[in-house]
């Protein structure tokens, strides 16, 4: 089986810890680099960076490897500013940009004024928009008039060849999978077991099929936190209180993964307020460890390995890790699963479907 494609999530940070974490990566021979957009996020005392500046800046440290946004949404910004923010990306680095847009957060829209209307139906026509202005020019102008998304005789100014980002779709609710069948180069799940995983990937091919696609073109993204340890007793213990935590945004995953959640910390609907940390923190204490115990890849590097391996039989094509390592150790911890995973596969770098943007 060819190993799936690894990557790291950046955890928030000063600008130097940012940097570093790029390095880790290059020098452990892993091939993505993500980034969130958020204005505000958690640790609530770190500093948040706009995305596709700071990917630019960061590419120099990771040459050759392919960039991703995950996630960003569909309504902070205009389709024409977001695709030419994601194609000056792949201008300025030589690499085609993995762009991520999910239904949207309050955080990042209540308290900016921005409305989150008919999400699902925004994120269909936005996609709609950025694969027609990825192919635009003055001769080829776009008019599109869709869910809050107006374009007329609209167009971009690229270099000459230049594709549209490949655009992978955060969606969990059964509609929003059923739309990354039908409309999206790849999907970006989290917080699921393998067999919930393989269930779902089935779900989409499908939708595929019906739309008439490849499902076999669709990259599974599949988002982890990643502990590496002595053992899986310790890597749980490392990542349990993050994997909780983010499951209180996820109410009906935790649904599926046997807990019932207060949904007063849905992330469509949580603003991140002076007291929100404490809240959520005391609101995940009461998550049993036991329910998130096959969400994640923790344990040794051959343990981590087999999660991996787990995940790639269900359907993903990529991983990337959420790390908690100390950033002190995180080159040696992402060199080790990435040795383990590649010789437990007889594999080299795994390349996934096609990196070139698809239509």
């Amino acid at each position: 089986m060819t190993p799936p494609s690894l990557g790291i999530a950046l955890r928030r940070g000063p600008v130097g810890q940012l940097v570093q974490q790029a390095r880790s990566l290059h020098d452990a021979g892993l091939d993505t680099l993500w980034i969130a957009d958020h204005i505000t996020g958690f640790p609530v005392d770190a500093p948040v960076f706009e995305p596709f500046t700071a990917l630019a800046a960061l590419s120099g440290a990771v040459p050759g490897r392919q960039l991703g946004v995950a996630v960003t949404d569909a309504f902070r910004r205009n389709p024409a500013v977001l695709a030419q923010q994601a194609m000056t990306v792949q201008a300025m680095t030589g690499a085609p940009l993995l762009l991520g847009i999910g239904s949207g957060e309050a955080m990042n829209l209540a308290p900016y004024g921005i409305a989150r209307e008919r999400p699902l139906a925004r994120l269909r026509d936005t996609v709609r928009a950025l694969r027609a202005l990825g192919t635009s020019s003055i001769d080829r102008p776009v008019t599109l008039d869709g869910e809050g998304v107006r374009l007329r005789d609209a167009y971009l100014q690229q270099p000459a060849g230049a594709r549209p980002p490949q655009i992978l779709l955060g969606t969990n609710g059964p509609r929003g999978k059923r739309l990354v069948g039908e409309i999206a180069d790849g999907w970006l799940p989290i917080m699921l077991t393998p067999e919930l995983l393989r269930e779902d990937v089935a779900g989409i091919r499908r939708a595929a099929e019906t739309a008439g696609r490849d499902p076999a073109g669709i990259r599974v993204v599949y988002h982890a936190y990643l502990a590496v340890a002595d053992d899986r007793a310790a890597g749980l213990r490392m990542v349990a209180g993050g994997l909780t935590s983010v499951l209180l945004g996820f109410p009906h995953l935790a649904e599926r993964l046997g807990a019932a959640v207060s949904r007063d910390f849905d992330w469509g609907l949580l603003e991140v307020t002076s007291d929100v940390a404490r809240r959520i923190d005391d609101a995940a204490a009461r998550i049993p460890d036991e329910v998130v115990r096959r969400v994640a890849v923790y344990g040794s590097p051959s343990e981590c390995a087999e999660t991996i391996a787990e995940y790639a039989d269900a359907g993903a094509t990529d991983i990337i890790f959420r790390t908690v390592n100390p950033l002190d150790e995180l080159t040696d911890a992402l060199r080790a699963v990435a040795r383990a995973v590649r010789g437990a596969s007889g594999g080299t770098r795994a390349e996934g479907p096609s990196r070139e943007g698809r239509g």
